[in-house]
């Protein structure tokens, strides 16, 4: 009997996930002005493993709660609203596909700085809702695990994107524990702002109108990718994920300069500052006159 009551154990605990799921679902906007006509469910399907190697899960203590997208050995780009928390630890899963269990391709680095876009706004309007984040370590490369290209050009309209996630179907519904894929296209600034009227330039939104693709709980943060560059973060949607208006991105391209000085920046100060050697010298020889006396 305790030999039962072991082996019963031995499997609750092999058959426990290794983390467990709190999306940060994107940020809930009203729209103005009648829903889109002719919009069928939301959809998706699930994508080939490992097809999109510079996915991200943004991990705070065992909990997966946004996406990201990788974009150099060390950096790793997300939604402002997904990062925000007082309380945190936060970790990035690279390597995924099936979030249910470990994978051997999995790669958990902690991220050890978080830098929020000075502009982000999200209560009367939401504005370059982006963060980088910084790895602790540099990630291991490979077929599975590697980075995607900062934009060299803008969004423009009917650029055909595609993204990536693990988030639901529609509000109230589980996430998906497997990386799902869907393709839409960008409308132009003007399009968009019949529904938000708020929207500024550092967003730009996507919809199809007979397509069944749209954003929702658990793809916040995450990419919309266009010819291996990362042109957009999912920021926010409608309420209740309804694919009959437009869902809205950060625009990469927009903080593609705020991007790379904070790369760029955070590697300088890692590396320590250094003098040039004048002034080196300059500073043993002050601190020999002031030590020397009282040798």
């Amino acid at each position: 009997m305790v030999l039962l009551f072991a082996v019963l154990c031995g499997c609750a605990v092999a058959l426990e996930p290794a983390f467990k799921f709190d999306w940060t679902p994107p940020l809930e906007v009203i729209p103005h002005g009648p829903p889109r006509a002719h919009v069928r469910v939301v959809g998706g399907s699930e994508a080939v493993p490992h097809k999109y190697p510079y996915q991200a899960a943004l991990i705070n203590y065992s909990y997966f709660e946004c996406g990201g997208v990788l974009v150099s050995d060390q950096f790793v780009l997300t939604a402002a609203h997904c990062v925000t928390k007082s309380r945190a630890k936060y970790s990035v899963l690279l390597g995924g596909h099936d979030l249910t269990g470990r994978e051997e391709s999995h790669q958990i680095i902690d991220v050890e700085k978080v830098f929020i876009h000075p502009n982000y706004s999200f209560e009367k309007s939401v504005s370059s809702d982006i963060a980088v984040l910084k790895l602790k370590t540099k990630i291991k490369m490979n077929s599975k695990v590697s980075p995607i290209h900062l934009p060299k050009d803008n969004v423009y309209t009917g650029m055909p994107l595609v993204l990536t996630g693990w988030g639901a179907t529609k509000t109230g519904v589980q996430s998906f524990s497997v990386l799902q894929v869907m393709s839409t296209s960008a409308i132009g600034l003007n399009h968009c702002k019949q529904a938000f009227p708020w929207l500024d330039s550092s967003m730009f939104c996507v919809y199809v109108p007979e397509s069944s693709s749209t954003v929702c709980n658990g793809d916040s943060g995450g990419p919309a990718a266009y010819n291996n560059s990362v042109m957009g973060i999912v920021s926010f949607a409608a309420k209740g994920c309804l694919p009959e208006y437009p869902q809205g991105f950060t625009n990469v391209f927009a903080a593609k300069n705020w991007i790379e000085n904070v790369m760029e920046g955070s590697e300088r100060s890692a590396s320590g500052p250094s003098l040039p050697i004048p002034c080196t010298l300059l500073v043993l020889f002050l601190v020999l006159v002031l030590v020397y006396p009282f040798l």
